[in-house]
């Protein structure tokens, strides 16, 4: 029998501050009470203090809800609920297996967690913490995608080095790192494109104007940084001369959030009607589901790793216009169900003053996460190019909507992903009953904290190097100062290159039009290398230049 650790804040949709793990969450203990092969025999096991909690989620599971085993921290009572693993909605298992050592489970039980958001330090330090606490071989951590269990190697080899180095350690006992995506419910979005004509009469959207959709929190620093989007809607504006309309079906955390989108709007694309729409509200979410025509997120930061909204576009029958980044290249198929937007983001060893103002407690999360991805591009002029294909071609769109709901439906909704998962934890059973009778601890230690862009290399399409070239795309020395002065820009002057540099060497790049990075370097040799790189990736990110590859 298989349970579910039941932890409100993992679970729980009904809050202000929605989260995309929570979301998830939800998702997955519902599609496992509906899909599994054991059904309503799941179990909830709870912390008695999450009792209160539990309302909502049997309220929103109706006839699928099973019993919940109340446990006192899962102590004395887990042993005898007959229960061989437990689901925990988190990677940091090792505290549960702590829990589970207590309670005397340890060749009895394993337990399964999930990489949601990796990028903080509680979690960073959740998953090191691995190697030194009590986790087996017969538990795992799903990750959602490539990208994150890259991520989580970047975390453990290190450290596996470090303790080598330290301790002397030779061996290592890690759970599994299985990769498992996320899923949607897709019954819950195939039809809602057929009402498309009465839920644009519903948002007040004419028939002939062409509609993106973003959904999700709307967050600068945390979320997708919406500059580029903005820019990149405004020049499909100005190329197909046609009536576009963004719809952001999210919310803010706060005002100054929101004041920061409406700036950065009305400077970026004055000629897009922008129209925002509570996301938490299911039934208004359909309503932009069903009254959209692309589907586009421009997902540039650390802290996203799945990134389950594209899923639920094609599902809908939209074709998508993503970043190449995380698990979006897992999900969308570039040039079939969309169009994956090249990145961009400083190499590995650049950028561990970031890390170093976060670890030191200098900068909390979010301005760690916002700083992080202030040094991140996303391809404005190709991503531009993609939106005005898809405006000018309804063939194109249609087309493309089709493949990507035939390939959610076969691959990524969740009647596909619970046998995964079951797979999964029978094999763990059949690890624990194999290697639990001769089973030895060792002991290990740990620490975790080096540049974002060594963490996270295999995030972009590419890292900038001396090879890359740089090509402009806006010469106007005016217009920099503008757009440096936005809010949402601005708001990483902790990090940010000085304006004089940034005004130097794109003075420089205007003079030659296409130039290689080793010869901006080299001409802004007064300059620290690093600060020089930093300058060109944000002037990419800004749509002041781009930038091209080496030639293989």
């Amino acid at each position: 029998m298989r349970a579910f650790y039941f932890d409100p804040s993992s679970f729980v949709t009904s809050t202000p501050k929605l989260m995309g793990r929570q979301v998830a969450n939800a998702g997955f203990l519902n599609a496992c009470l509906r899909y599994s092969s054991q059904g309503k025999k799941a179990k909830l096991l709870l912390d008695v203090e999450a009792n209160q909690s539990i309302t909502e989620t049997k309220n929103n599971l109706g006839e699928l809800y099973g019993p919940a085993i109340l446990v006192d921290r899962l102590q004395s009572g887990l042993v005898s609920t007959n229960v061989s693993g437990i689901y925990f909605p988190a990677p940091d298992i090792g505290q549960l297996g702590v829990k589970r050592e207590i309670a005397g489970a340890r060749t009895t039980l394993s337990i399964c967690g999930i990489t949601h958001t990796t990028a903080s330090d509680r979690v960073a330090d959740g998953l090191a913490n691995l190697l030194t606490q009590a986790v087996y071989p017969w538990d795992a951590v799903v990750c959602t995608s490539k990208a994150v269990a890259n991520h989580v190697k970047n975390i453990l080899e290190p450290e596996m080095g470090r303790l080598r180095r330290r301790l002397g350690a030779k061996t290592f006992n890690l759970p599994q790192f299985p990769i498992i995506p996320l899923g949607v419910f897709g019954e819950q979005f195939n039809n809602l494109y057929k009402d498309k004509i009465g839920s644009r009469k519903q948002l007040g959207i004419a028939d002939d104007e062409i509609v993106f959709l973003y959904v999700g929190r709307l967050s600068f620093h945390a979320k997708a940084h919406p500059l580029g989007m903005y820019k990149a809607l405004e020049l499909a504006k100005e190329k197909t001369g046609k009536q576009i309309s963004l719809i952001e079906a999210g919310w803010f955390s706060n005002d100054y959030t929101q004041r920061a989108f409406d700036e950065a709007a009305s400077v970026c694309c004055p000629s897009v009607r922008i129209i925002r729409v509570d996301g938490r509200d299911k039934e208004k979410l359909n309503c932009c589901w069903s009254a959209a025509d692309i589907f586009t997120s421009l997902s540039d930061n650390f802290q996203e790793t799945f990134g389950i909204t594209p899923l639920e576009a094609m599902a809908a029958k939209l074709p998508v216009v993503v970043s190449d980044w995380n698990g979006y290249k897992d999900t969308v198929r570039n040039s079939l169900d969309g169009f994956l937007i090249p990145t961009h983001s400083l190499p590995s060893g650049v950028g561990s003053d970031i890390g170093n103002r976060y670890a030191l407690g200098m900068d909390n999360y979010d301005f760690f996460s916002g700083h992080s991805s202030t040094f991140v591009s996303v391809d404005i002029k190709e991503c531009a190019d993609a939106y005005v294909g898809l405006i000018e071609s309804p063939e194109l769109r249609r087309k493309m909507g089709e493949s990507g709901s035939d390939h959610v439906a076969k691959n990524f909704d969740w009647k596909t992903i619970i046998p995964k998962y079951e797979a999964l934890w029978d094999e763990l059973d059949e690890i624990r009953s194999v290697l639990a009778p001769k089973y030895s601890d060792e002991a290990n230690v740990y620490p975790t904290r080096r540049s974002p862009y060594d963490m996270f290399a295999h995030y972009p399409s590419s890292t900038l190097t001396l090879d890359h070239t740089v090509i402009l795309l806006e010469p106007s020395v005016k217009k920099l100062t503008q757009i440096l002065a936005l809010e949402m820009v601005n708001y990483a002057r902790a990090v940010l290159p000085p304006q004089q540099i940034l005004t130097k060497i794109l003075e420089f790049i205007s003079e030659k039009n296409t130039v290689n990075v080793d010869i901006v370097v080299q001409t802004m040799e007064d300059e620290e290398p690093d600060t020089v790189l930093r300058a060109i990736l944000l002037l990419a990110k800004l749509a002041f230049i781009k930038i091209k590859n080496p030639n293989p």
